[in-house]
């Protein structure tokens, strides 16, 4: 796909894919030119330019060859066989945050009827790294993205383990929880006219399958889904807290700090999340072991309005 171009508008933001070159998130100002570009990643370690006049790795000489880098690439199978391949790819603009420089991890989803590669989702899953979902039919032709022909079973004798279940966490009774959807399978669960959420997984995200699976990189999954659903969520004004006893919509150029305990599809605990939205207007969504208020999610809220 060397050459071709992906965009992707999102809100204040568009972002490029420019393959086998790199990763830009820019802002088209009233002029129809970017007024706002940040390099988020490229192929080549030899680009110190953040402009879209930079090379790509194939026309510097001095460039290495990201696809000799193994490490980077890894082929990735769905509980339903389905396949796809991740590549990190480094390079980007030095973060102003984290002092380290930016880096995208696309994963690329064969799909037969898209001729023309396609930006499904672009998440920051943590401060300035980012997960690009890519479908084109270009990756149908390889074997790489097929799953198996033939399916083996094979008949497994199970004991159980006494140790694991002394470590299990506690159900929660799901029934009777109030749902709003945050994102697809993903939804604040509430009961009655409490002002404490927890969030309730429908979504299989093979946490706990270590069979050929990555674990890291489906936390990673499920972190970005969440911090993009809440952005989602304050965009659309329907995120609120309250002070003074009083219902309050929190805006995008609020900061806050919530968390919630979060629970799967059949109630078992999976553990605390927190979010937080800083005043660079990033979502950052993270494990933690701190405890969650018993009365409300929230741990730090700041409004914009407090300020003026």
């Amino acid at each position: 796909m060397r050459g071709k171009v992906a965009l992707k508008p999102a809100g204040y933001w568009y972002y490029a894919v420019r393959f086998d070159h790199d990763i830009h998130q820019y802002h088209v100002g009233a002029s129809g030119l970017p007024d706002y570009n940040y390099k988020l990643a490229a192929w080549s370690n030899n680009d110190p330019s953040i402009s879209f006049d930079s090379k790509p790795y194939h026309k510097e000489p001095e460039a290495e060859d990201p696809y000799a880098i193994k490490s980077n690439f890894e082929v990735i199978e769905t509980e339903d066989k389905t396949k796809y391949v991740s590549q990190r790819i480094s390079n980007g603009e030095t973060c102003d945050l984290t002092g380290l420089p930016r880096t995208t991890t696309i994963n690329y989803f064969c799909n037969v009827n898209l001729k023309s590669p396609l930006i499904v989702s672009v998440n920051e899953w943590r401060t300035c790294e980012y997960i690009i979902d890519l479908q084109s039919s270009y990756f149908c032709d390889y074997d790489m993205w097929m799953p198996p022909k033939t399916l083996m079973n094979h008949h497994i004798d199970c004991y159980p383990n006494t140790d694991t279940f002394e470590t299990l966490g506690e159900k929660i009774d799901i029934h009777g929880l109030v749902l709003d959807p945050l994102t697809e399978g993903v939804f604040l669960g509430r009961r009655g006219e409490s002002r404490r959420f927890v969030v309730l997984l429908t979504k299989d995200y093979n946490l706990w399958n270590v069979n050929g699976i990555d674990q890291d990189v489906q936390f990673e999954h499920l972190l970005s889904d969440i911090a993009s659903g809440f952005q989602k969520y304050t965009r659309n004004l329907k995120l609120s807290t309250y002070i003074d006893d009083i219902s309050t919509i929190v805006l995008l150029d609020d900061t806050f700090k919530l968390g919630f305990e979060t629970y799967d599809g059949s109630g078992s605990y999976i553990g605390n999340i927190m979010v937080e939205h800083d005043r660079n207007g990033y979502f950052v969504s993270y494990f933690t072991d701190e405890d969650i208020p018993e009365e409300s999610n929230w741990l730090e809220y700041e409004s914009i309005l407090m300020l003026q």
